[in-house]
């Protein structure tokens, strides 16, 4: 062998006996630290389709999930400090609700379900609270009307998103009721000097060709802690290299005085969703958002909420107020929901809309 052949030899074999033993470190590191690698790789590397970005751009929106996406994705919750694990199929039109046709059957019920993550969240599709409401509802009037609950809700969303999928998809679907469960992510709009009503100063448009590292590698290079974590530090390291830095830009605005200033833009969301509900025959109901432990700002959001709801006569239900705080079985993290949660919240707007006999079923 000649030695620079050696030579080129014993280097690679150098290179690839460290790359083994820091492959075999960072497992034992894991391993004792009891951590998940799970944490630092992509959705994609659990995704059923070939293609691997969870969102899309939209004409009037600032994203848009996609459709017919399904994956399995592995979110660390700080607050709860556990990796929890949640898998979905979206239909048609991106949204995690069965795939039904606009044209409502006779005897059929509809509710349109509003909001973000909070209103997406659950386990499995089966475990979202509007899909446990329209199961306690069909239970509660099997004999007399079937009752489609149909969930637009989205990751991220805020009342504005709200409002645009309810004008050009929710009305589309016939709905007899209209629930918004917005607020959680109106509030990290709130509380910002120069907001524009437009939203225009605080949103973005994503992106979908901005590739990230890990979009760019195959599922099976994730088998790696090493390629996992290196590629996962050079994505943080890139400026917009998710979504969320993409598409939200309110902390580019300085803090206002007034901690929930711009409220009257989300109520003025909410009025218009009412109209837009009564215009199309249908009822519709507001809420307050449920933190863990709400702060003073939330807690001044929703109490003026409160005020708005009763002036304007908008029916609403008080998630803040009927739900326990401080209470770690409801929330895996400050407004996310367990499966305990979720079971609770359904069970509150199925007792809703029962009591006040939302859908004229009683």
């Amino acid at each position: 062998m000649k030695p620079s052949i050696a030579k080129a030899a014993i280097a690679l074999t150098s290179i690839l006996f460290t790359l083994g033993v820091l492959e075999v470190g960072l497992r034992v590191f894991f391993a004792v630290r009891g951590k998940d690698i799970k944490l630092h790789q992509p959705s994609s590397a659990y995704n059923r389709l070939s293609d691997n970005r969870r969102f899309t751009e939209h004409p009037f929106l600032p994203y848009a999930p996609r459709p017919n996406d399904a994956r399995t994705l592995y979110i660390y919750r700080g607050a709860t400090n556990h990796a929890y694990s949640y898998t979905y199929a979206l239909n048609s039109l991106g949204f995690r609700t069965p795939e039904r046709p606009f044209h409502k059957e006779p005897g059929t019920k509809r509710i349109v379900t509003l909001g973000g993550s909070t209103t997406v969240d659950g386990f499995t599709d089966s475990d979202t609270w509007p899909a446990l409401l329209e199961a306690k509802l069909n239970d509660r009037y099997r004999d007399k009307a079937k009752v489609e609950v149909i969930n637009l809700g989205m990751d991220m969303a805020s009342s504005p998103t709200s409002l645009v999928d309810l004008a050009f998809l929710g009305v589309e679907y016939q709905p007899d009721l209209v629930i918004s469960y917005d607020g959680v992510n109106d509030a990290a709009l709130l509380g910002h000097a120069g907001f524009q009503p437009d939203y225009r100063n605080v949103f973005a448009r994503y992106d979908e060709n901005y590739q990230t590292v890990q979009s760019w590698l195959p599922g099976w290079a994730f088998r790696s802690y090493l390629v996992t974590l290196i590629s996962r530090k050079l994505d943080t390291i890139a400026a917009g290299s998710d979504i969320g830095s993409q598409v939200m830009k309110v902390d580019r605005l300085p803090p206002a005085t007034n901690p929930i200033e711009g409220i009257e833009y989300y109520e003025r969301n909410l009025k218009t969703m009412r109209a837009i509900a009564r215009e199309y025959n249908a009822r519709f109901v507001g809420a307050t958002a449920h933190w863990v432990a709400p702060d003073t700002k939330v807690q001044a959001m929703n109490d003026e909420l409160r005020v708005f709801f009763a002036r304007e006569s908008i029916n609403y239900l008080d998630l803040d107020r009927l739900l326990a705080h401080d209470d770690w079985s409801l929330h895996v993290d400050a407004v996310h929901w367990t499966r305990a949660g979720v079971e609770q919240g359904a069970n509150a707007w199925a007792d809703k809309i029962q009591r006040e006999n939302l859908l004229d079923l009683n």
